[in-house]
Order: C-alpha cells, then sequence, then structure tokens
C-alpha cells in the first residue's frame, strides 16, 4: 500500500474547529483542559495525510469520565491505549472527516511528543521543509500498512523532538513505541481460524449491532473482573485488531496464560462490526 500525503489544505484548521465544537458539547459535564489539534494537519503550510488528529488533554482522574461520555453520547470506538502509556485512542470508522482522537494525560510523553513536533513545525520553516521533504519521500513506497510508514519516521522525529529540547532517553523510548511488531504487520492473518472468545465461548460470523466494538468492550469487562491481563487494539484499512491477553483461571482453568487475536471489520451499512476471524497467540 502507499500512504497518501496531500498538499496542506487550509480546510484542515476549519474541519478541526468544527469537530472541537463537537467534542465539547460530547464532553458538556466532564473536566478537561483543553482539546488540542495535533498531528500534520495541525501545522500551515505541511503537507500531511488528510487525517484530523486531535488530542483531548486531562488529569488522570478525569479521564474515566472523557471516556464514558465520548462513547456512549458521542459514538467513538474506545481503542485502549495501544500501547502509548497515558493516550487513550478512539476511532469514529464511516465518518467525514477522517481523524483520530486521543484523550491524554496531562503531561504525558505522547503529549509532549505531539505538542513538540506541532511547535516546533509551526515556528521553524527549515524543520518543517524537511519533515515535508521527508514524508513525500516515503509516501512514494510500499507499505504493508500505516504503521509500517510510521515507523520509517522514526529518524526524523527524533532529530525534530532533540531540536524541541527532549532528552535522548525520552526520544529512545518514544522510537521503541514507534516500531512494528510482526503481529500488527499482519504476519498472521494467513491462518486465523475462529476459535474463542474471552469468555470460552466459541464465536460465529455475523452482524454485531454496536459500533462500540463488542470485542474491545468484552475486554474490558473481563480486565474489571481480573479475567484480563490487557487489551491492545489496532487498525488494518476497514479492519479492527483486538489481542486479548487472558489468566488461566477463571475463563481457562487448566490452559496457561494466552494471547486471543480477533479481527473484525466494518458491515457494509457501517452500523457495527463483523468477526472475521480469531486465534490463540
Amino acid at each position: 500500500m502507499k500512504v497518501v500525503v496531500e498538499p496542506y489544505n487550509p480546510a484542515w484548521a476549519t474541519q478541526f474547529q468544527e469537530l472541537k465544537s463537537e467534542l465539547e458539547q460530547i464532553l458538556s459535564g466532564v473536566t478537561y483542559i483543553s482539546i488540542e489539534h495535533v498531528g500534520s494537519t495541525s501545522v500551515p503550510g505541511l503537507a500531511a495525510k488528510p487525517t484530523i488528529d486531535i488530542s483531548v488533554i486531562s488529569e488522570r482522574q478525569d479521564i474515566p469520565a472523557a471516556i464514558e461520555s465520548l462513547t456512549t453520547k458521542g459514538g467513538y470506538v474506545y481503542m485502549g491505549k495501544m500501547g502509548i502509556p497515558d493516550r487513550h485512542a478512539f476511532r469514529k470508522p464511516g465518518v467525514a472527516p477522517t481523524r483520530n482522537l486521543y484523550v491524554s494525560v496531562k503531561g504525558c510523553q505522547s503529549i509532549r511528543n505531539q505538542l513538540g513536533v506541532r511547535d516546533l513545525c509551526r515556528s521553524d520553516p527549515a524543520v518543517r521543509y524537511a519533515y515535508e521533504r521527508k514524508k513525500l519521500e516515503l509516501s512514494r513506497q510500499e507499505w504493508r500498512n500505516v504503521d509500517e510508514y510510521c515507523e520509517a519516521k522514526n529518524d526524523i522525529i527524533a532529530w525534530m523532538l532533540k531540536k524541541a529540547g527532549m532528552g535522548e532517553e525520552e526520544r529512545e523510548e518514544i522510537r521503541q513505541l514507534n516500531k512494528v511488531n510482526e503481529t500488527k504487520a499482519g504476519g498472521t492473518i494467513a491462518s486465523l481460524k475462529v476459535l474463542r472468545d474471552p469468555f470460552g465461548t466459541r464465536l460465529a460470523h455475523g452482524s454485531i449491532p454496536s459500533p462500540m466494538c463488542a470485542m474491545a468492550r468484552m475486554g474490558e469487562e473481563a480486565r474489571d473482573r481480573n479475567k484480563c491481563l490487557d487489551v491492545a487494539t489496532t487498525w488494518w484499512p476497514d479492519t479492527l485488531v483486538n489481542i486479548v491477553l487472558c489468566i488461566p483461571d477463571p475463563i481457562f482453568p487448566n490452559d496457561s496464560p494466552v494471547a486471543l487475536l480477533f479481527l473484525w471489520e466494518r458491515t457494509r451499512s457501517n452500523s457495527g462490526m463483523r468477526l472475521l476471524a480469531s486465534r490463540d497467540e
């Protein structure tokens, strides 16, 4: 696949303001610090993927209320942290403009990364030009998925974060977080088959009535009851991937800890998710 990188579009700033107003209504009654336009579309003059990246910055204790409002009132799908500490990710498939929404803990590494790169690119034309040139170069190559493309930007991101004042240790941590593992890259898709869900019951193909991503919800409920160690999620095009790491008791009393991989795809009407496959990892 090729990653689409478009010349800067002034409409992106307008789209962010519209989405910000929508989020302010969804989050009415929820305490948060600010709603920030981040990512390349937030930098005037910078070529970017045409996806609006938004981060709601919040104190840690206010995160659960924000998640609840975004999922119940806003129709967003909660994706978990996706391997990034203190950054909670949300998706809303099938709507325009395309957006990535995050709720970030105030002062966390992720938001300092996002704001550092944004503010540097806004203030330094030479940095902005170098970043754009690299993005356009990478957009001409073939990638297995967008995560692989993002990993290829590691060096220039580290260079920008250094210029923004971030220390070497933190820059290396960000580099490691941005690395693609084989599961995210799709190396196991060919052999997938339906096996079981975290509660031990066989899952059949069919439509799920809610777009809330039933698997992520089930995983969170299992973790709340100490039946699940972690839930990780990522997206292939039109496909949601859930990796659920379960402990053996009480779900699988006779088993060792097991990671379960589930694939979902949007239904044609975008009204729900359909199970594609699952397997033990």
